[in-house]
């Protein structure tokens, strides 16, 4: 499926995602922008809900450092 579509970015860098999109990544409440060149790419990432549950009793680390973990294996499908 290609969509086009067009959107503004405001003064404050803020990009409302057109109404087309939207509707395509349904209940995605996350985007991953990849930039190459002048080529955006934007990727849906799933819902983290409950992503971090697995550390919480685990981990001395600091919440920063599983937080990097758990986006790594979400966006990456990789584990550090």
């Amino acid at each position: 499926m290609s969509i086009t579509a067009t959107a503004t970015i405001t003064d404050r860098g803020q990009v409302t995602l057109p109404k087309a999109v939207r509707e395509t990544l349904g209940d995605i409440k996350a985007v991953e922008f990849e930039v190459t060149d002048n080529v955006i790419t934007l990727h849906a990432i799933p819902d983290m809900s409950g992503c971090l549950s697995k550390y919480a009793k685990h981990s001395a680390e600091p919440l920063s450092e599983v937080r990097k973990k758990v986006w790594s294996e979400v966006v990456h499908g990789k584990t550090s």
